[in-house]
């Protein structure tokens, strides 16, 4: 009686003719949906049988995309992403892929599926931004399963089951008699250094509820940007900056060493620590949480700037704010990006250390001429001070490429 044949899918183990290596082979298919095989050679034919039997467990064990992608979430993705990261991927995969494409095979899961998932999307009314975010979390998810052995090389690389390009919408943004009027609306309020440092120095909401006293030189004019306020589902959790360009020395302008001396004096009258702890908190000590300050401060202020019908300007648009504001006043372009903390493969700033590049000091001196520090009337002709904010910014360039010479 012949030999019951063995079933198909398992893989096999032989000897390399070319080199005497064994090989452990197992069928799979690629971005196209085509077969192909997944190989690994080894010196020792037990090794191979052990890789094998190793291949062949781990596509058990993956199943459906669905299968393998709440593996991931737990295995992969829980104990390494950061935790205002996790939710999103969360969100990506239950929401996005698994209700589309949870019952393929992880196996069959290729280019052409997922270019179907993403147009599915598209057409069931998902925007751009989210589609994009969803595909870069498959797309990470699937790097482990090639690195499991899973599947041969990664579907959401081929070119075909890429998302479009987003092009992001022009952010509104201040001009300068605006941008005066609100520090002008802003002036009594308890929470008016968190607008002077948003439109003056452009860090984001969550680097200014985060700031400590002890980030703070206000002698030296000097602020150390060390971390962000993470707000997700209303808890919140003072995380470290892990960037480099992230964590940056920034001068204060003088607007922002009035407002913050200010909320000094206002915090030591109440009894609250000021060489430590949270710059910014509530009327209770505790921290700021972004809806709170949205509906008791933002959403007042922004109502009496007087912006123009069918304009919603976002808090964060105040950090876009600053970069028009230098923008206007001639700083260049790289004392913008390191302002702002932007990342950039063209440049060597990241390399400066712990010393503030005479650039950001001039820009922000133009940035107190922009904004009334410098004795300026707020009722100034708008054009008049940015002419006198470029011209000193001009002169403080000149002075540092004669340092530069000398």
């Amino acid at each position: 009686m012949p030999a019951a044949r063995r079933p198909k899918g398992l893989g096999t183990v032989f000897q390399r003719k070319s080199d005497g290596l064994w090989v452990a082979q197992i069928p799979a298919r690629d971005t196209h949906g085509k077969t192909t095989r997944i190989r690994k050679a080894f010196r020792e034919r037990d090794d191979a049988v052990r890789a094998l039997t190793t291949m062949r467990s781990r596509r058990a064990i993956a199943g459906s995309v669905e299968e393998f992608l709440e593996r991931w979430l737990t295995d992969v993705a829980a104990p390494r992403v950061d935790q205002g990261t996790l939710p999103g991927y969360r969100r990506s995969i239950k929401e996005y892929v698994i209700p589309y494409v949870g019952e393929v095979a992880l196996a069959a899961l290729d280019a052409k599926r997922i270019a179907a998932l993403l147009r599915e999307l598209a057409a069931d009314g998902v925007g751009l931004p989210t589609i994009r975010k969803t595909h870069a979390t498959l797309r990470t998810a699937l790097e482990t399963a090639v690195e499991w052995d899973l599947i041969p090389i990664n579907p959401a690389l081929s070119k075909s089951a890429r998302p479009p390009a987003h092009e992001p919408p022009e952010r509104p943004t201040l001009d300068v008699a605006r941008a005066r009027k609100l520090l002008d609306l802003i002036r009594a309020d308890r929470l008016a250094g968190v607008y002077v440092i948003a439109i003056s120095m452009g860090l984001r909401q969550g680097e200014i509820f985060g700031l400590q006293w002890d980030d703070l030189d206000l002698e030296r004019r000097i602020l150390r940007l060390r971390h962000n306020l993470q707000e997700t589902s209303g808890r919140t959790r003072l995380k470290g900056l892990k960037r480099r360009r992230q964590r940056r020395e920034l001068p204060l302008p003088a607007v922002v060493v009035s407002a913050l001396l200010a909320r000094r004096e206002a915090a030591k009258s109440k009894g609250m620590p000021t060489d430590h702890g949270y710059v910014f908190t509530n009327t209770t000590g505790g921290v700021v949480h972004k809806a709170n300050f949205w509906r008791g401060s933002w959403s007042k202020v922004r109502a009496k700037l007087g912006l123009p019908a069918g304009v919603v300007l976002h808090f964060h648009d105040l950090r876009h704010t600053l970069g028009q504001l230098q923008r206007s006043i001639g700083a260049d372009l790289e004392t913008r990006r390191q302002q702002l903390g932007h990342a950039s493969s063209r440049t060597t700033a990241d390399t400066y250390g712990h010393t503030v590049p005479e650039a950001l000091i001039a820009a922000a001196r133009g940035i107190d001429d922009l904004l009334g520090a410098e004795g300026l009337p707020a009722d100034a002709d708008p054009d008049r001070v940015v002419l006198l904010a470029r011209e000193r910014l001009l002169r403080g360039s000149y002075r540092q490429r004669l340092e530069a010479r000398r």
